[in-house]
């Protein structure tokens, strides 16, 4: 009933507020520091799975890149020689994969890339526009090796009794026309061509991983990369020999990938 009974009360009632703000702020800081480290740690596997990945289509790209050329080179070589092209099949690769990009989409979806800090946000923004290109370039490569296919079938062999069967076709590049022939070469050129940037954008990805798990995160160090994977590791082996594949992606499987 006095001035200084009611700044008592009013006092305990801030006193008690401020405490219940505390503590939620510090129960809430606790919750995004926890939620911070499983999005970086989810991360992190993806870019160790994506390493494997980029190997992978390294080699199955290649594979069809040697292929291709083996067939134009042919195609050329039968033309000048007056002589009817063979069918060459080169060593087929492990068969290509999509990069995963699973954890990045869930972090945007639930906003929890903001707890991120500024330098590591913007590492990964980088990254996985370079992923979306693999990606893109991947299904390009698609689209031409259907085209590719259309080119070949009219030296197709079918099976009367079984047309639809599961074993590998096979072809006659005897009943082709010239014409034909012809449009044959400049699919394989282009099949060419798309396999060797779907290599280097392989090349690009698996140096940004390789980065991000060093913990690289400037933009001078980024371009660099990028430049190496362009100009300097022109191979598989000159790749993993300048940027060798971490010890703890050698345990991971590319499962989660798409094909």
């Amino acid at each position: 009933h006095t001035w200084r009974d009611f700044l008592i009360h009013i006092a305990t009632i801030v006193i008690g507020l401020c405490i219940a703000v505390g503590i939620e702020q510090t129960v809430e800081a606790i919750h995004h520091r926890h939620q911070r480290h499983q999005l970086e740690q989810d991360l992190r596997v993806e870019t160790l799975r994506n390493m494997n990945v980029a190997l992978q289509n390294i080699d199955d790209f290649t594979a069809r890149q040697t292929a291709a050329l083996m067939q134009y080179e042919d195609l050329q070589a039968a033309a000048r020689d007056h002589r009817a092209p063979q069918v060459l099949h080169g060593a087929s690769g492990p068969g290509n994969m999509y990069p995963a990009h699973t954890a990045w989409v869930v972090a945007q979806q639930d906003a929890t890339l903001g707890l991120l800090p500024v330098a590591e946000s913007h590492l990964y923004v980088g990254l996985y526009r370079i992923t979306d290109r693999v990606s893109s370039s991947m299904v390009d490569e698609n689209n031409i090796a259907e085209r590719l296919s259309a080119a070949r079938l009219p030296a197709r062999l079918f099976d009367p009794a079984n047309p639809n069967t599961a074993q590998p076709p096979t072809y006659d590049l005897s009943r082709m026309s010239p014409d034909q022939l012809r449009l044959l070469s400049e699919r394989l050129a282009e099949i060419y061509a798309s396999d060797a940037e779907c290599i280097y954008r392989n090349r690009q990805l698996y140096l940004i991983d390789w980065a991000a798990w060093h913990g690289y995160t400037s933009d001078q160090d980024i371009q660099r990369l990028s430049h190496d994977a362009r100009t300097r590791v022109v191979d598989k082996a000159a790749l993993l020999a300048r940027f060798p594949l971490p010890e703890e992606a050698k345990h991971l499987t590319t499962d989660e990938g798409d094909r």
